[in-house]
């Protein structure tokens, strides 16, 4: 979708799935070990195809607040530094996985297409997502459930904050 008006107030584009491994209870019901083993699974899947993943663990709390302001991970992965990992999916969030694609300007065609590749690649590489026949991904939150996508794009309202309504 190319529009110069979008062009001028659409500074990034995201789409985000939400999944979850089949058989295994949601983050919020799983122990630690079973947090950590989901991330440990889904880290060695990404691995085999050169992804490299940052536990949280593994980074400072500066690192981790960087990476939240730059909208790259929630609060929630953030604090999650026993059993939370990053990489093209986010890993033991609200979801054992989150995979999200951004773009500068309004590209939300070309951003799903990269979430679904990272998506069929996960299937393809021994993942089994958590799935119902009718309902369709099973996530943690009722209103994720279906295609667990969720599109968003951010805007910059230049009339807003200069007539101090924002």
């Amino acid at each position: 979708m190319k529009n110069s008006a979008y062009e001028e107030i659409v500074l990034s584009s995201r789409i985000r799935l939400a999944r979850n491994l089949s058989g295994r209870p949601f983050v919020n019901n799983a122990s630690l070990a079973i947090q950590r083993d989901i991330r440990d699974k889904t880290a060695a899947v990404l691995e085999q195809d050169g992804y490299g993943t940052m536990n949280m663990d593994g980074i400072t709390a500066v690192e981790r607040q960087m990476l939240v302001e730059k909208h790259m991970i929630s609060r929630e992965l953030a604090a999650n530094s026993q059993s939370g990992a990053v990489c093209l999916s986010r890993i033991n969030e609200e979801d054992h996985i989150r995979i999200q694609a951004i773009n500068d300007g309004l590209k939300l065609e070309e951003e799903l297409e990269a979430a679904n590749a990272a998506d069929t690649y996960m299937q393809h590489s021994g993942l089994t997502f958590a799935h119902h026949n009718d309902l369709g991904y099973l996530t943690c939150c009722p209103t994720n459930v279906g295609t667990g996508m969720r599109a968003s794009a951010m805007i910059h309202l230049p009339a807003l904050v200069m007539s101090n309504k924002i």
